[in-house]
């Protein structure tokens, strides 16, 4: 290992904040950190890729950790990659609040050598059975007071047939309080693990906010420690778009059955 990824790592777990472990749910406490994990790093890197645009060409790659014990995670974009031309970095964790019934998460992310955005993350517990929640993800955009994206919904999980664990959720994406876009996403792990998925998508409210889909993939040991998130992000095509695709790809299939 370089010492370069060693002190990635070092510098991840270092993030971890120590919680007091929760009470027993249904969901297995592993895939309950696992999950908060990808939640969080998920919005965080759909909040980047709307401030910088959407580009479809550069997939992100970050390091995660997760802690079982107490309930704990840490993430990071592994350094040296660029973004819709722009050098970025993202560095966040978390863990369960105990006395509050909820998960409390913190990221900060830079573009080039400045400052990009400070986020809040919370996820209150209203239910453990199934486990659901009310979350809130606050983005500050650095040196910009006034500037703040707001993520707010609802979020349930639940375990599947075979014993892998699933959670859905929708929300809103609103700037300086005014509602722009809507946000669903589903995520799983499956069974055995490897590897675990999480799909998010922003449609517009609103013209001038390009709708796209947040896709990421990656790996986390099943008892915690260090793994992987690659992450692209995909435009959704306007439903004019969409439907003139459609028709294109229907008129080809009959132009090479006529041939």
């Amino acid at each position: 290992m370089s010492p370069r990824n060693t002190a990635l790592r070092l510098g991840i777990a270092a993030l971890l904040v120590v919680a007091v472990p929760a009470s027993a749910d249904p969901i297995p406490a592993n895939f309950t950190t696992t999950e908060m994990m990808m939640e969080n790093l998920g919005v965080n890197v759909q909040g980047l890729a709307r401030l910088l645009g959407i580009d479809e060409t550069t997939d992100l790659h970050a390091t995660t950790f997760t802690d079982v014990d107490n309930l704990g995670f840490a993430f990071a974009l592994d350094p040296g990659q660029t973004y819709n031309g722009a050098s970025v970095a993202l560095v966040g964790g978390g863990a369960y609040n105990a006395a509050e019934s909820r998960w409390e998460g913190h990221a900060v992310a830079q573009a080039g050598r400045s400052p990009l955005f400070a986020s809040d993350w919370v996820f209150d517990v209203t239910s453990t059975d199934p486990l659901t929640g009310d979350y809130l993800w606050i983005a500050e955009l650095a040196g910009d007071s006034r500037f703040e994206i707001d993520a707010e919904g609802e979020l349930e999980f639940g375990i599947d047939a075979n014993g892998g664990i699933w959670s859905r959720g929708a929300g809103w994406l609103t700037i300086n309080g005014a509602r722009k876009w809507e946000v669903s996403g589903v995520d799983w792990i499956p069974w055995w693990w490897l590897p675990w998925n999480l799909f998010s998508t922003a449609t517009e409210l609103e013209p001038g906010y390009t709708p796209f889909e947040t896709q990421m993939t990656g790996s986390s040991p099943e008892t915690g420690g260090f793994g992987s998130a690659a992450i692209d992000f995909v435009i959704i095509p306007e439903p004019a778009a969409a439907a003139l695709l459609a028709l294109g790809l229907v008129s080809g299939v009959g132009r090479r059955r006529s041939g």
